[in-house]
């Protein structure tokens, strides 16, 4: 008779060999895992995707671990919502985009910290890296295939990236192989078309490249690793990275915890505690500055100062008297009240432009209409129309429903809508997909984080709860979205989303969301859940973290150094940062309990010293953590960049990458977590200085965008490789081959290899940016007349760009290669007047483009039935990017809530604006 392990191993056997058979669906085996405790089953089904899941988490993180990581978190995940789920028969399309999920949360914070620091010190008011979001920091193939529809994708994904032949593909799937092969002809063809308009090529070999194990070739450690975690055994690591990606999003840092609470207090307690982003949809626009006269403002003696008068009036437009005018730094300093209207409601303030701060005034019932900045585009003579006032009332509690006295409160957000209304934004609240966004607003204010509570007067957008845990900010403004972060002794920061409509009812758009984050596509979302004005907050007991800083090689502590909080794979941990004493000791307050917690501490360019992140695990309870963090000194790199033809310095940004075979990263602990693919930006004389571990590192610059005039850094060629090492960049893929030779994509427009000796203490380097060729087309209507004021889309060079605003009749075309075809897209918003044209390179100057009258789509959209599908979203694609980037200027897209197409009570749409001659 068999030993008890040997019929547990037999029975094992025997599932797996059965889940190998592709005749036996990933449905039935997820039915096995979910309704017989199959737990073979599921690593049967483990075994068949580890290859695709683990080659997508390779692609898109450079650290190994991080990658394997990853891996456990996507299949953790999966088994967590087994039995949630309606399956198909395959489950392959879900745990591709699960994978990049979960895989690309972890390189969004650098990406968002980048944008911050170049935002913070230069005066571009667009973040770095042609104005993209978080897509550029995948890999080209994967971002193309999950653009393909399903059903097109999941053939690719099956025969290509897990090997399997179409006959097992098409068994596994449920359809027949003709079927099958007229999918991936199909899917092949949209592929190849999307990657040649990038500058890839196509082919087996492509696909082939994203295959970095095959599905039969599943590593034993982690698929075993995965079985436990599958029956509880889950690593701190892989359970917060799940966690993270459970409710994180592209752009979104959001919570969603508390739900007992929730449903024990109902209204005015929230799940969820969105943070503000800068990777998410943006505003459609910068808030205008509304002016009487658009004439150069006055200067004063100083030229860091600046005159700006004005008048304030209510919403009646009668002048309103007594109201202060606030000065509110954007990052460093504290808020000023730097002058006051008079009884006619007239003022004249003098402002400081060494720091950006929002200007605007401040009376009692009202809110300012606009928030402007002096620094930029701020005309001398204002009109500032006050707006009605919907205060936010609330009591912070903690989890024991006892009030939290001493807390601070402060709105680090304000978004604004058209007509000022929120009826736009809750509409495309409830329609948002589960894969999809909340959509964004007109206009938005991004306020300082710090203390506002100025030398006189009251606390600006900030107040702090009495004995009661009550608190009141005034001054939001009426129909509005505000991001209110709470703060205080013993309790974890927190922040939350307030929609400022009186007697505002988040129930059922809470309820809808709850709803939507059982999908399992709701993990590429972001779903935050809605506050009411008045409110009640619930503030988690807070988790000290403490250690010291100290240099590895002395033992010497650091002080004055900032040790800040910010960890990646779980979101709902706020962004917290403490500063050493003279013994390198720190202490940061406000901690979410997590399973992991992740600290770093900067490069310091002008000591040397390397920046590094450590982790550390949990501890029981509420006990303090300990986290020491040994830093070393690095390489000094610094230098200029340069206009290769005048020599004038050009502001911009660098940032270095870490080559896969250098050895100094892998061996040395102190450089194993640098922050120098972190930008380092200029100042206006060019110089840029930042700090690199040893051994063979990429130098990658860029120059400052533009911000929709016409684009500095399009002017200059676009140098993606250096000639000298070939072997350090990927043939096929836009990017350099990093640690764990994974392909990292290359950031800005320019690089260059350096080979660093350990014996460097500094390095300087010049970066010199060379001139593109420029090629100009003249733009006409249909009488031959010219047409100024054009925007243009397609223009540049680069695969991802917003269009830009040319005055003239003329508009200009950079770069033209004549291996790769540019399709350009040409609209003159007053008379909605469209062209386009296609250049290869070899025409001759000038080109002349005519524009005509837009195509007009009218439909209807109706149900199997023939049953009218009313108030649904209509959403315009084309076939090449910069039509849809005019497109979506014009006719907006599910996100918007200015513009967006829907089908009325008899499910007819009109689409007015069509780009003729466009697939």
């Amino acid at each position: 008779m068999g030993s008890p392990t040997a019929t547990v191993l037999r029975k094992a056997i025997r599932s797996v060999a059965a889940a190998d058979e592709p005749a036996v669906t990933d449905r039935e085996l997820l039915r096995r895992f979910v309704e017989d405790a199959d737990q073979a089953a599921f690593a049967g089904l483990v075994a068949r995707h580890t290859g695709m899941v683990l080659g997508v988490c390779r692609r898109t993180l450079a650290n190994r671990q991080d990658a394997e990581d990853a891996f456990q978190a996507t299949f953790l995940i999966l088994a967590r919502k087994a039995k949630q789920v309606g399956w198909r028969s395959s489950v392959a399309n879900w745990l591709y985009a699960t994978a990049r999920k979960v895989a690309h949360n972890a390189r969004v914070a650098a990406e968002r910290r980048a944008k911050r620091e170049a935002r913070a010190a230069t005066t571009a008011t667009v973040p770095p890296v042609d104005r993209m979001t978080g897509r550029e920091l995948l890999a080209v193939l994967d971002e193309q295939l999950d653009r393909l529809p399903p059903g097109y994708r999941e053939p690719l994904i099956l025969c290509y990236l897990e090997g399997l032949t179409r006959d097992e593909a098409a068994a596994r799937l449920g359809i027949a192989v003709d079927t099958l092969k007229v999918r991936i002809h199909r899917g092949r063809k949209r592929l190849h078309d999307a990657l040649t308009k990038g500058g890839c090529a196509l082919g087996a070999g492509l696909l082939a490249l994203a295959a970095t194990s095959p599905a039969g070739a599943s590593p034993p450690r982690l698929v075993e690793a995965i079985r436990a975690a599958a029956a509880g055994k889950v690593p701190p690591t892989v359970a917060a990275l799940a966690k993270g990606a459970a409710v994180n999003g592209v752009m979104k840092k959001v919570v969603l915890g508390l739900i007992a609470l929730v449903a024990v207090a109902g209204v005015g307690i929230g799940l969820g505690e969105p943070r503000v982003s800068t990777a998410g949809p943006q505003p459609e626009k910068a808030m205008p500055a509304k002016a009487d006269k658009d004439r150069p403002a006055e200067k004063a003696a100083d030229d860091k100062t600046r005159v700006i008068a004005g008048t304030v009036v209510g919403p009646a437009g009668k002048p309103v008297a007594g109201a202060e005018i606030i000065s509110l730094p954007q990052e460093a300093g504290m808020p000023a009240v730097v002058g006051k209207t008079s009884e006619d409601g007239t003022f004249s303030v003098t402002v400081s432009l060494k720091n950006w701060s929002f200007l605007f005034p401040r009376a009692a019932g009202l809110a300012p209409d606009q928030f402007l900045i002096p620094s930029i585009d701020t005309p001398a003579e204002v009109t500032f129309k006050m707006v009605k006032d919907t205060p936010i009332r609330g009591r912070v509690l903690d989890t024991q429903g006892k009030p939290v006295a001493g807390a601070a409160v402060a709105v680090r957000s304000i978004q604004g809508f058209a007509n000022d209304s929120l009826d736009g934004f809750l509409a495309g609240f409830q329609k948002r997909p589960a894969d999809g966004y909340p959509p964004g607003g007109k206009w938005s204010a991004q306020l300082n984080p710090r203390d506002r509570k100025p030398a006189e007067g009251d606390p600006v957008y900030a107040a702090s709860t009495d004995k009661d845990g009550r608190f009141t900010i005034d001054g939001v403004g009426s129909e509005r979205v505000a991001y209110v972060y709470v703060a205080g002794t013993g309790i974890a920061a927190t922040q939350v989303v307030v929609l400022t409509r009186a007697g505002f009812d988040p129930t059922p758009y809470n309820r809808e969301t709850l709803e939507k984050i059982k999908s399992p596509y709701s993990e590429i979302g972001f779903h935050p859940m809605l506050y009411p004005p008045d409110t009640v907050i619930v503030a988690e007991a807070e988790k000290p973290i403490r250690g010291v800083v100290k240099e590895t090689a002395t033992g010497k502590p650091r002080a004055g150094v900032a040790v800040t909080l910010r960890e990646r794979r779980n979101h709902r941990m706020p962004d917290l940062r403490a500063t050493t004493d003279a013994d390198g000791r720190y202490e940061i307050h406000g901690a979410k309990k997590a399973d992991r917690y992740e600290l770093s501490v900067k490069r310091d360019p002008e000591t040397g010293f390397i920046g590094r992140t450590v982790t550390v695990k949990d501890t029981p309870a509420y006990e303090p953590i300990t986290a020491d963090v040994g830093v070393t000194k690095g390489i000094v790199l610094t230098g200029r960049l340069l206009d290769d033809q005048t020599g004038e310095p050009m502001p911009g940004f660098v940032c270095v990458g870490v080559l896969y075979d250098n050895e100094a990263a892998k061996m040395r602990p102190e450089f194993d977590s640098p922050d120098c693919y972190d930008f380092a930006p200029t100042g206006k004389d060019g110089m840029y200085r930042t700090v690199v571990p040893p051994g063979p590192v990429l130098l990658m610059a860029g120059i400052n965008p533009t911000g929709g005039k016409l684009p500095t850094e399009a002017r200059y060629r676009m140098v993606r490789k250096d000639p000298d090492y070939p072997d350090y960049f990927d043939k096929h893929l836009s990017g350099f081959r990093s640690g764990s030779n994974t392909v990292t994509v290359i950031q800005g427009q320019w690089c260059k290899v350096l080979k660093l000796k350990p014996d460097q203490a500094e390095v300087t380097f010049d970066v010199r940016f060379q001139r593109a060729a420029e090629f100009a087309v003249k733009v006409r209507d249909a009488d031959g007349k010219p047409v100024s004021k054009v925007v243009v889309a397609g223009h540049t060079s680069r695969d991802w760009g917003s269009p830009d605003t040319f005055e003239s009749d003329t508009c200009t075309v950079y770069e033209l290669d004549t291996a790769k075809p540019r399709f350009v897209v040409l609209l003159e918003p007053g008379r909605k007047l469209v062209g386009t044209l296609t250049l290869k390179g070899d025409e001759k100057e000038p080109a002349v483009v005519t524009l005509g009258r837009p195509g007009r789509v009218k439909g209807k959209l109706v149900n199997s039935a023939g049953e009218p599908i009313a108030n649904t979203v209509v959403n315009l694609g084309y076939e090449h990017r910069p039509a849809d980037e005019i497109n979506h200027l014009v006719n907006g897209d599910w996100r918007s809530t200015e513009r967006r197409i829907e089908t009325n009570a008899a499910g007819e749409f009109a689409i007015d604006t069509v780009i003729p001659g466009e697939k």
